[in-house]
């Protein structure tokens, strides 16, 4: 994602600052996080695209983060830094990288990979929700995937695991448990 398109996605012009960025991600997650209630409920081609969008503007969040390093706030009598930003920028770069390289592996269709590279993140940001969101997306897609694939066991875990994970988002614990009611009726007991 090019830099124009970054700020663009979040309504910003190119000299916008870094609280600018942190404002109008904050502004539009609201208002396009797949657990915002809307009012008749969205069906889930609806859904999809929301949170297609949700992801869409945290990638460009994340993207325009990491080229905004935090500022070093400087004492005026001794010059040295109050705090050392080293550690939150390399933190949000590893994350805006894992971002961007899981984007690949979903839109390649490479589940296990995509899996495997957030909960490696997940490990080193066991606390971070955002990183949470990430993983338990990733279940879900595989347990979805799974389902077509007509490996009902292995789906159930995948998408259990995806609701344990994040179990604050309302979105994907909806989809998951439509989906393992689906697995349910197809794997149900032999009618005689």
């Amino acid at each position: 994602m090019r830099l124009e398109d970054c700020y663009r996605s979040l309504g910003l012009k190119s000299t916008a600052s870094r609280a600018d960025i942190k404002a109008a991600y904050h502004r539009f997650a609201r208002q396009m996080h797949p657990d915002t209630q809307t009012t008749p409920p969205l069906s889930s081609k609806q859904a999809a695209k929301r949170e297609s969008q949700f992801l869409a503007i945290t990638q460009a969040y994340k993207h325009l983060m990491a080229e905004h390093p935090p500022e070093v706030a400087v004492l005026s009598d001794q010059n040295l830094p109050v705090e050392t930003p080293f550690a939150e920028t390399s933190a949000e770069t590893l994350k805006s990288q894992t971002y961007q390289r899981l984007l690949q592996l979903f839109s390649q269709q490479r589940l296990a990979n995509a899996i495997a590279l957030v909960e490696g993140l997940s490990a080193r940001f066991p606390e971070d929700p955002e990183v949470r969101q990430w993983q338990a997306i990733a279940y879900q897609q595989q347990g979805l995937r799974l389902i077509k694939e007509k490996q009902y066991p292995q789906a159930a875990r995948y998408l259990q695991k995806a609701i344990v994970t994040d179990s604050t988002n309302r979105t994907l614990k909806s989809t998951a448990h439509r989906a393992l009611q689906k697995i349910q009726r197809l794997t149900g007991p032999p009618q005689h």
